[in-house]
């Protein structure tokens, strides 16, 4: 599974990419939230929004700040992970809150 090119020998790009389409489609939903639906989960989603456009942005600062290898590649799977996670219990933690009385 380590063996991958993506871990192994990419520049780096498609992380970057994937990443930030999945930033663009994770930003959807929060952004119903916050500037429609009850106001219920607003600060909440709001939070989360940001703190997955900051996990995209450290993700381009590793890719622009370290050297090229599977160290900076492993640290852009990690970035895309935490956005994955981040904008899963992010988007659950807001629909617990919009369905609580």
């Amino acid at each position: 599974m380590a063996n991958q090119p993506a871990l192994r020998t990419s520049s780096g790009r498609i992380w970057l990419v994937m990443g930030g389409l999945f930033l663009l489609l994770a930003l959807v939903p929060f952004g119903l939230l916050i500037f429609g639906g009850s106001g219920r989960s607003r600060g909440l989603a709001t939070v989360i929004a940001i703190t997955i456009a900051l996990v995209y942005a450290i993700m381009i600062v590793i890719r622009l700040a370290s050297p090229p290898g599977p160290r900076r590649l492993r640290g852009l799977a990690g970035g895309m992970l935490a956005l994955a996670g981040i904008a899963l219990i992010g988007i659950w933690s807001c629909a617990v809150v919009e369905a609580g009385h």
